[in-house]
């Protein structure tokens, strides 16, 4: 996948507010323009026409994501851009910054979705986005009493296609109907909107006037206002579906119509309306209050020392609500360095002479967390510095609640440090009046404070304020609720007290909100796959809905070894490349740790893109591997090997063209120099800028001893290049002639690329941006881009239909549009394109013809025709059960290339995880259930003799398929629960021995799908196998005798009792057979609990030697048949191991005598 960061900021740009907002809604054509997502009802109309529920997209997890940064390794979710939380603290909504809403009802133990979910087939796809700035809650009685509303697109969106971006959104949201018949019916639309000309904003927050309630009926009439990126809308009467709000200026100054001018908060109290306004000028930025709400007369507060340009947020004190609390920057003596976090009371109990009501002013509070927004704070000898931009435009939150004796205690969030979140907890003291104000942070309590040059390391634990222990960083939402203090961030949902004691707890479980960018499947273990997060770093399936981290931080692009696939290599950012296993230099342009880098390695970093996605092919043997990565310039290895300490396993790299090392000195231990680092050797560049790679694909992979022949295709900022090595001169292509996008005609300009019906050069203009690079032939490919907008005979902008989101080069100097975005929807014919962006793209080299492209709002399929003098493609969207939102990277699953084979198409969609569809000759998905033999089982294929942790290196000890990690045995106390998918995963004091007559034994059932399977339709069978001791599964032999002991154990009745067996040495007994006790889906897995298991007289005998439970699944929609247990083809036996490989059914855990 392509992801780009952005062109220098407009703001640096004088242009005319007109021209501005044009290139706003350029970076934002996914949702910015009207049409931009196209007309989704009828799209709707297309899917439910020919929907195919047994390809219907699944979901993969991560549901739970453990060994996670911070304290005690949480758990994390994606980042959570709101909350709104009762004040009885169990029930609460999460807003996901991509990923929906997410509602909890028993104080976050558990999680669900509003409507943000899988969609199923009659539902309307209209007035529905999943990208969320503000939530606005009424609450009731119950959860079905309350009212829902939703800000839609976050802060101010920025078009940059890789994950975390913030997007624009459709307006404002109300739920229509309880929170109940939503959560009874998860793959309905149930939003109505309004405020449609909101498109393309974001929202910071939504408040309504405390004066008028928000209600569930048609006479809602609350007054409503919405703080956005364009400024601020009012809602000044009854909600109506599709209505626009009303733009307020209160300044005078129309800054809503300049695309700076946000604002970054509102607060509706019985004193008025604050307003936060940021980005228009240093005379009008700061905080304005009206006393009569939005029409009122406004009066502009200045906090002191306030730096303009920055966000500000409000909160106001639940002690005494005349007192507004205001955290923001202020500037600092240093000229050219960043302000410092500050924070200001603004306090209307106290009035100047004669001027009754007005407040005197936002008035400082010393000591407050100066570096909140930062992790860049070092000190000069005389000023600490922030040399850095700062997070306060992205992560900026505040609290207020009362320390229990009427005074006020500030709780104030912003970035972090280590993984941990920076939180401070600040009892205010002194008055505003007296001007004493003070919020206790000590300098002296943080790590090398006063220390010239050094920075000051975090998180500041010896700091009594401090009090982000546990928590993920990047914090953007704090709520009180009772005595605890909710948090929304980067990492999900957290809770901690409202004292200054205790650490962060983790409320992630089941909130399947992360952000992957990249997607990598393993190429023989279809359950495995690899991935980058958004901020959540780099991480891997273990099986179900769980995968867990390998690496923290943010995570790029990452690649299986092709041949050793126990090794991969993974981007952090930019040019920083790791190996897992560790390999030596560490990465091909960052060879030294990161604190010792040369210049010239940081320059190299800074100029590559934030991710960019690596190829890996296979190499001169098994062992070995060639690997391309970018930044400013091609690299490549042809010697990554496998096996070995890093030590052994040194890695030669060089750019291409040229074919050598910029690094020109090498040793065991500092390779290359500063001096020998040449930054110029075989640059990328287009019109004298730097060309930053972004993907590169291999067309054909060669000889992979000598890589004749090779030939890769690179997406590159501003160009589209070939590269192909020559074994008759040993050579790269030139850089020149490696570029196939061409140049636009001298004297034409971006009005001219319309296509008749092809073009020789690819349109590149500041409005577009190419986003990914598929591979169709050894010479033709697809190029997925943006799309352009232009102005209509009205003057609005709409999207550009000349200009296609999706091309095909055919590798001989021909650019077509493939009509992806031209193609209308047609129930009838089954067809529909969209004009939405398109952010990846996948062709199966198996089945070339046809093509996948992951859009801003699904996925969609086309068939290439070539049998004509041009090229044609028709287009069908493929978004069963998939959740609309945008799909940053695609992947695929091969098992072979015959009609039994299993073909998985993998999505990545932002903030809601990775989702799977069954493109396979013969689906065979879709409602299956199964229970595992190892944590990388899916019942879908024979597991490997012997299977190994994917990505453990061997030779290791071989996952042992008769401890099932989807059975468990205690034989003294049970843990009370919740018995849930994390509880599986992280079970300890299981015994694996047989010691008395009455055990527990609980078993979890896995089901594919996102509708909940009825208990009824799924039956738990629990055998106890007894045999000697020394009897490995291979030497048990399911024969006749065994095979139909069983099927009489699953047929016949429920009851504990002894199953005659002929079979010498073994004595079999079926324990119980019970149902789950509630429903199951793929977010679910069920649980059955068999109590009071007496294994001691299986064999009729005392206690055995060993003994083997078996757990055999008998679901009603694909019962257990005797096939599951029998030979296949040509064999004439089968061994208990070989079942449990196969089967989906079957699952056993051995125990031993004591």
């Amino acid at each position: 996948m392509a992801r780009y960061d952005w062109p220098p900021d407009l703001r640096k740009v004088p242009e005319t507010v007109a021209m501005r907002a044009e290139a706003n809604s350029a970076r934002d054509a996914d949702t910015a323009v009207p049409g931009g997502l196209g007309d989704l009802d009828a799209l709707g109309d297309v899917v439910t026409a020919g929907f195919e529920a047994e390809r219907q997209w699944l979901p993969m997890g991560p549901t739970i994501l453990r060994q996670s940064t911070g304290t005690g390794s949480p758990t994390v979710a994606g980042r959570i851009r709101d909350l709104a939380v009762h004040p009885g603290g169990q029930r609460a909504y999460a807003g996901a910054a991509n990923g929906g809403v997410w509602t909890t009802q028993d104080g976050g133990a558990s999680w669900d979705p509003l409507a943000s979910w899988a969609l199923s087939g009659a539902t309307s796809r209209d007035d529905l986005i999943l990208t969320v700035g503000a939530l606005l809650v009424e609450w009731g009685a119950t959860a079905n009493d309350d009212v829902i509303y939703v800000g839609t697109g976050e802060l101010k969106p920025r078009f940059a296609p890789r994950a975390g971006t913030k997007h624009g959104g459709i307006g404002v949201l109300r739920l229509n109907g309880t929170v109940g018949a939503t959560l009874a019916n998860l793959g309905t639309n149930r939003w109505q909107r309004e405020a449609v000309n909101l498109i393309g904003m974001g929202v910071y927050r939504l408040a309504r006037d405390p004066a008028t309630p928000l209600t569930q009926t048609a006479a809602d009439t609350a007054r409503i206002v919405a703080a956005t990126s364009h400024g601020l809308f009012v809602r000044d009467g009854p909600f109506v579906e599709d209505a626009t709000w009303t733009y307020q200026d209160f300044t005078g100054g129309q800054f809503g119509r300049d695309i700076e001018g946000a604002c970054t908060d509102v607060l509706w109290t019985v004193q008025g309306l604050f307003v936060a306004l940021m980005g228009v000028g240093d005379a009008v930025d700061g905080v304005w209050h009206s006393t009569s709400g939005p029409t009122g007369t406004f009066q502009r507060i200045e906090p002191t020392d306030f730096e303009a340009g920055n966000r500000l947020v409000f909160a106001a004190s639940p002690v005494e609500p005349r007192r507004i609390y205001v955290a923001g920057k202020k500037t600092q003596p240093v000229v050219g360095k960043e302000g410092l976090a500050a924070g200001w009371l603004i306090d209307l109990t106290h009035t100047p002479a004669g001027v009754a009501g007005t407040p005197v002013a936002a008035v400082p509070i010393a000591n407050w967390p100066f570096g909140v927004y930062t992790a860049n704070v070092t000190f000069d000898g005389t000023n600490y510095l922030i040399n850095k931009p700062d997070q306060s435009h992205f992560d900026n939150s505040l609290a207020v609640v009362d320390d229990g004796s009427g005074n006020d205690v500030v709780f104030v969030g912003g970035a972090g440090k280590g993984g941990e979140a920076h939180i401070y907890r600040l009892p205010i003291t002194g008055t505003a009046a007296a001007g004493d104000l003070d919020a206790g942070f000590t300098l002296a309590n943080q790590a090398s404070a006063g220390t010239t040059g050094v920075s000051i390391s975090g998180p500041p634990v010896s700091d009594p304020t401090y009090v982000g222990g546990g928590i993920h960083s990047d914090v953007h939402a704090l709520r009180p609720a009772g005595a605890t203090i909710w948090v929304g961030c980067d990492g999900g949902v957290y809770t901690r007290p409202d004292t200054a004691s205790g650490g962060g707890t983790s409320r992630n479980v089941g909130l399947p909100t992360l952000e992957p960018g990249y997607l990598r499947s393993h190429p023989t273990l279809d359950e495995h796959l690899i991935a980058g997060l958004q901020d959540n770093g780099f991480i891997e399936r273990v099986g179900g809905g769980l995968w867990q981290r390998r690496d923290s931080g943010d995570g790029g692009g990452c690649a299986y070894h092709p041949t050793q696939p126990n090794h991969v290599v993974k981007q952090y950012i930019n040019a920083d490349w790791d190996f897992i296993p560790a390999r030596q230099p560490r990465g091909p342009a960052l060879r030294r740790a990161w604190n010792a880098l040369w210049q010239k390695e940081r320059d190299e970093s800074s100029i590559a893109n934030f991710y960019s996605g690596p190829l890996a092919l296979p190499g001169r043997n098994a062992n070995m591997a060639r690997l391309f990565i970018g930044t400013h310039r091609i690299w490549m290895t042809d010697n990554w090997r496998a096996g070995g300490p890093p030590s052994t396993a040194w890695m030669t790299w060089r750019t291409l063209p040229s074919g050598s090392d910029p690094h020109t000195t090498q040793s065991a231990t500092i390779p290359g120099t500063n001096a020998g680092n040449d930054i110029n050797q075989d640059r990328l560049t287009y019109n004298n800028q730097w060309d930053p790679v972004a993907v590169i694909e291999v067309l054909n992979s060669g000889n992979p001893s000598t890589s004749a022949g090779t030939r890769i295709a690179v997406l590159s900022k501003y160009t589209v290049r070939v590269f192909e090595f020559s074994a008759a001169t040993s050579s790269w292509t030139s850089l020149t002639d490696a570029i196939v996008s061409g140049e636009r005609p001298s004297g034409t300009s971006a009005g001219d690329d319309e296509p008749d019906p092809f073009l020789e050069y690819l349109p590149y203009n500041d409005g577009v941006v190419w986003t990914d690079l598929a591979p169709h032939t050894d010479t033709a490919f697809y190029v997925a881009t943006s799309g352009r907008t232009r102005r209509n005979e009205s003057g609005g902008l709409v999207p550009d239909t000349d200009y296609d989101t999706l091309w095909w080069y055919n590798g001989s100097g021909r650019w077509y549009p493939t009509g992806l975005r031209t193609t209308p929807p047609n129930a009838a014919t089954g067809r529909s394109g969209t004009p939405a962006s398109v952010h990846s793209v996948l062709v199966d080299r198996q089945t070339p013809n046809t093509v996948w492209a992951g859009t801003r709002i699904g996925v969609f399929e086309g068939q290439i025709d070539t049998s004509g003098e041009h090229p044609s493609w028709t287009w069908r969207p493929i978004m069963e059960g998939l959740p609309q939102t945008l799909v940053e990277d695609l992947s695929l699953f091969r098992s072979g290339t015959d009609a039994n084979a299993r073909v998985y198409l993998r999505a990545a969609l932002v903030s809601l995880g990775v989702w799977e569809r069954d493109v396979s000759p013969t689906p065979h998905t879709v409602g299956r259930s199964y229970i595992r033999a190892v944590p990388i089982d899916g019942g879908r294929g024979e597991l490997p003799d012997p299977v190994f942790e994917p990505m453990a290196a061997p030779p290791g000890p071989a996952l042992a398929v008769d401890s099932s990690p989807d059975i468990l045995f205690y034989a003294n106390s049970l843990p009370s629960g919740p018995w849930d998918e994390y509880f599986f995963s992280t079970a300890t004091s299981q015994t694996t021995t047989i010691e008395q007559s009455d055990m527990d034994c609980l078993v979890q059932i896995h089901h594919r799908h996102v509708t909940p399977l009825d208990p009824s339709g799924m039956r738990v069978n629990l055998f106890a196998l007894s045999h000697p001791t020394a009897t490995p599964l291979s030497g048990i032999t399911v024969d006749a005798n065994l095979r139909n002991a069983l099927m009489n154990g699953v047929n016949g009745a429920t009851t504990p009792r002894q199953i005659p067996l002929a079979t010498a040495g073994l004595a079999l007994q079926l324990i119980e057979a019970k149902n789950p006790s509630a429903p199951l889906s793929f977010r679910r897995p069920g649980v059955v609990n068999f109590d009071f298991v007496d294994l001691t007289r299986v064999s009729g005998e005392a206690t055995p030697d060993m003994v083997t439970l078996i757990s055999i699944i008998d679901p009603t929609n694909h019962p257990f048949t005797a096939a599951e247990i029998s030979p296949r083809g040509s064999e004439t036996t089968i061994n208990l191991d070989q079942v449990l490989r196969r089967s989906a059914y079957v699952a056993a855990r051995r125990l031993t005598r004591s």
